[in-house]
């Protein structure tokens, strides 16, 4: 029952529905694309990331930011951030990083575009500090994400290159099954995010068993 959400929303890879398309190389927003050094999200940034599950194969993904538009939701302004594969809403308001995407979802034949919205980041804070984030999954389940900042300014090193100045935060995620059942946790997730690079490692645990490893193969930021 583990989601995959985070990663899917944090690296601009939820389809949009009905997104329109917009010319390659466009920048139309007002936003400092580094001003937020473990979040970064420049026009032409290229990451490529290699998908290891535990006793299988292992697939690579590649993610390029082709357009950054500025767009306002709720009266907050978010850049638009357009990939080959759809787009999502970013924010980055003093090192916390804010995420909205949209995704259609079926319930009992009923077909809905459902946003979410979710905090991976908060670089600002200390070591220590927790939030937390919930939504409601198509099987209209609440999915909770239970956040830890746990480690800042430590040393990484992903595919044999050295990362320094690192950020690693824990997320523990349960699923509210409901009367009967509650709230059953079903896994955890370690991210690490390097200055001026962005997430370089993510390792899941399901059940707390090592499940999927997800490294940075490279970069290129413009």
């Amino acid at each position: 029952m583990r989601s995959k959400l985070i990663l899917s929303v944090l690296l601009i890879v939820v389809v949009f529905a009905a997104c329109k398309k917009t010319k390659s190389g466009t920048t139309n927003s007002t936003a400092d694309c580094q001003a937020c050094a473990y979040t970064p999200s420049c026009v032409g940034t290229t990451y490529a990331y290699v998908d290891s599950f535990i006793g299988s194969t292992s697939s690579t993904r590649t993610i390029t930011y082709t357009a950054a538009i500025d767009t306002t939701i709720g009266g907050v302004v978010y850049q638009k951030l357009v990939t080959p594969t759809g787009s999502s809403y970013f924010n980055c308001t003093n090192g916390t990083s804010t995420t909205i995407a949209y995704n259609v979802t079926s319930v009992s034949g009923t077909v809905t575009l459902a946003a979410i919205k979710l905090v991976p980041l908060k670089a600002a804070a200390a070591v220590g500090t927790t939030w937390v984030d919930s939504l409601t999954n198509p099987a209209n389940e609440v999915v909770g994400y239970y956040y830890t900042l746990a480690e800042k300014g430590i040393s990484k090193t992903v595919n044999g290159v050295s990362f320094s100045n690192v950020i690693h935060v824990n997320v523990q995620d349960s699923v509210d099954l409901g009367p009967g059942f509650g709230n059953i946790g079903t896994g955890s997730t370690d991210y690490y995010y390097s200055q001026g690079v962005g997430l370089i490692e993510e390792d899941t645990y399901e059940f707390g068993s090592p499940f999927e490893v997800t490294y940075l193969q490279s970069y290129k930021l413009p």
